[in-house]
């Protein structure tokens, strides 16, 4: 068995030299029957909606061996995003983590480079970098390794910097020591979140009906809307939930600067989305998350929120 337990404060320096804001240790040995329990149900109750691959791959979600052999600990990161609501010319909104360069590549690639300072203390670890890429109860181990703790809007919350975080993983099959969940946070009485949301997507606290979510309606849903959707001005994405979070109401301005707002989107008016064609979207947007939903659904959202407004 690999054992770094003595490199636990060096290998936190270097992520926090990488740029993320912090840095915890998870274990994967330890198999967490509620949380599969709840998203079993999750899916039974059909609230992933169109998103089939959740179904499918749930197996690997709490089994880390089925991603990376001999899986033991999780390192976990957060990379902020913040930089203020977005100032769009465009009357269409888009989520402020989505204004920038694609997360995917950036956070993945910071994590890459932390792999390969680790196999500089052991060259016998093996590992993969996770954002949003795989089945990975990112939020859990998030949460698990004491990073903030899971909102009522099912997002993680930092008690220091909001919810406007991207979550990276590395799983390795070395143990480290590990980290503690925070205590003395929660969301306590506050419902904003529950009460702001326009479609009620989120149905109790910490459970979220994908299929009401503007995210998800404007993003994973594939197809063309059978009936009249409220996307309240939306084309990629949303940030209702969050916004009005006060763990988020006086969070710093701290987000890396891959993430501000790109000038092609900023300067966007309303009439050049509509006449946005594909080549130019392809030369304007190959970089960002707005790429990988891609033109045809966001002229169909488009035309969605001018149809109800």
């Amino acid at each position: 068995m690999i054992r770094i337990e003595k490199h636990g404060k060096t290998i936190k320096q270097k992520a926090l030299e990488l740029g993320f804001y912090t840095v915890g240790f998870s274990d994967l040995t330890q198999p967490n029957r509620e949380l599969e329990k709840f998203y079993d149900t999750w899916l039974e109750k059909d609230f992933h909606g169109e998103m089939h691959y959740l179904k499918k791959h749930a197996a690997q979600r709490f089994k880390p061996d089925l991603l990376v052999q001999n899986a033991k600990s999780a390192i976990v990161v957060l990379a902020p995003y913040n930089h203020g609501k977005p100032q769009l010319t465009s009357k269409y909104k888009i989520s402020r983590y989505a204004v920038g360069l694609d997360y995917h590549y950036v956070v993945k690639q910071k994590l890459s480079d932390l792999l390969a300072f680790l196999k500089t203390l052991d060259p016998a670890i093996e590992g993969r970098a996770f954002t949003d890429t795989a089945p990975v109860p990112e939020r859990y181990l998030a949460a698990k390794a004491g990073l903030g703790f899971i909102g009522k809007n099912g997002m993680l919350i930092n008690p220091e910097i909001g919810s406007y975080v991207f979550i990276g993983e590395l799983y390795i099959n070395a143990t480290l020591e590990y980290d503690k969940p925070l205590e003395g946070y929660s969301c306590g009485e506050c419902t904003r979140c529950l009460q702001a949301c326009p479609n009620n997507a989120i149905v109790a606290p910490g459970e979220v009906d994908s299929r009401r979510c503007i995210s998800y309606k404007t993003i994973e849903h594939k197809s063309e809307f059978e009936q009249p959707e409220n996307l309240s001005g939306h084309i990629f994405g949303c940030d209702i939930c969050q916004n009005v979070c006060p763990y988020n109401k006086n969070a710093p301005v701290n987000g890396w600067q891959e993430f501000r707002v790109k000038p092609e989107i900023a300067g966007m008016a309303t009439e050049d989305w509509e006449a946005l064609g594909s080549s130019a979207f392809k030369k304007q947007f190959s970089d960002t998350v707005l790429f990988r939903t891609g033109l045809r659904r966001l002229r169909r959202n488009m035309k969605q929120i001018t149809k109800t407004q």
